[in-house]
């Protein structure tokens, strides 16, 4: 007769196991392979004969998630900048939960930190070697060094009584008045005109005045 068939399976076999494990394996073998060349996990058909395997039918699983695709999850790995370095996520940087955006972090953090080493030599504090802020899987934190830094007796004693002194005087004529004036200059400019360099330009200025400040 021509067609399908369906044999119930004896009782006595509905229990046994199936596939030796070597077979197992192979299996998974070969439906990795398949997920691979769609790119996405598959509803596999298979059978079994003389110790061979067929693929009869692969489709895409259709009660999976459009989210889950074939994603793998791995632990991440925290590998420090300095292997032997110990680093905070402390004062500002809680004001940072997420992990920064890579314009961010590639223009933003390194205005910082340059600010941040010509504030340290100007008002007599040394040169700190390294860079204050760093990343770590995308996230921002401190090097506790610098807090070792500026805990210098030098530095408690002379340099930040007198920065406490005269904050509002630097405050007023200095900081705000550079600071507004780059705000200014570029609130001027027709950015719709302006070409991506100038753009560019624009924003490491703006971003080096915002550390500066």
């Amino acid at each position: 007769p021509e067609g399908t068939s369906e044999e119930p399976v004896p009782v006595g076999k509905r229990t046994s196991v199936v596939l030796t494990a070597v077979q197992a394996a192979q299996l998974a073998r070969i439906g990795v392979r398949i997920e691979e060349l769609y790119g996405q996990p598959m509803d596999i058909e298979w059978a079994l004969h003389h110790n061979r395997f067929f693929i009869v039918q692969a489709r895409p699983i259709t009660a999976l998630s459009k989210t889950a695709g074939s994603q793998v999850t791995r632990p991440a790995e925290w590998k420090l900048p300095k292997p032997k370095g110990k680093y905070i996520r402390a004062s500002v940087i809680e004001l940072l939960p997420d992990p920064l955006s890579p314009l961010f972090a590639t223009l933003g953090l390194p205005a910082w930190n340059r600010a941040m080493h010509r504030f340290a030599l100007a008002e007599g504090m040394g040169n700190f070697v390294g860079d204050m802020l760093t990343t770590m899987n995308g996230y921002a934190f401190y090097d506790l060094r610098y807090r070792t830094f500026l805990m210098k007796p030098k530095v408690l004693t002379t340099v930040v009584p007198r920065l406490m002194y005269t904050a509002q005087q630097r405050w007023e004529q200095e900081a705000r008045p550079a600071y507004q004036a780059v705000v200014e200059r570029w609130e001027a400019v027709k950015l719709s005109r302006a070409s991506a360099a100038e753009l560019l330009v624009g924003t490491r200025e703006i971003l080096n005045a915002a550390a500066s400040y």
